[in-house]
């Protein structure tokens, strides 16, 4: 394999990576918020968020944004999520069909009651660009600042 035949899907890898990071930030924006409305400790806030799913996450988020009366950035946080499309981009499969490195494509088996769903699609590479621009849009409307992420980072840590 030539490294020309490879590039596509090293800018792929690239893109995903980005992603993925992204995402890692994004929800330690959904656990921030979650500490800075709910009242509680950080280290108390960790213990009982960190056992649950990204979007039982989101669903106690949005309800405190919503009793705080900001509602935009729980519209915001829901945009996220469905932009993201995270559960099918970390539970599906990342294909090159015999060997194509130029046309890598997306597998994604989802079971929903008795029903069986399979989808195979093309990957792009701006495939990401709506959940970057949903990301901005709720860390601008969520008020969640790097100083706070930090902060509770450091509160957690600490003995």
């Amino acid at each position: 394999m030539t490294p020309d035949a490879l590039r596509p899907a090293q800018r792929f890898m690239y893109e995903f990576g980005t992603f993925v990071a992204f995402w890692s930030n994004f929800e330690l924006m959904v656990e921030v918020g979650i500490w800075l409305h709910s009242g509680t400790t950080a280290k108390e806030n960790c213990k009982s968020i960190n056992v649950l799913k990204a979007g039982r996450k989101k669903e106690r988020l949005k309800k405190l944004l919503d009793e705080i009366g900001n509602v935009d950035a729980g519209n915001a946080l829901v945009e996220v999520f469905d932009v993201a499309d995270r559960n099918g981009w970390i539970h599906g499969h990342i294909l090159n069909p015999n060997g194509d490195f130029s046309r890598l494509t997306r597998l994604r088996v989802e079971v929903k009651g008795p029903s069986f769903y399979v989808t195979n699609t093309v990957v792009r590479t701006d495939s990401f660009d709506p959940f970057y621009e949903a990301y901005a849009s709720f860390e601008q409307k969520s008020g969640i600042t790097k100083a706070q992420c930090d902060e509770y980072i450091r509160l957690v840590q600490t003995a």
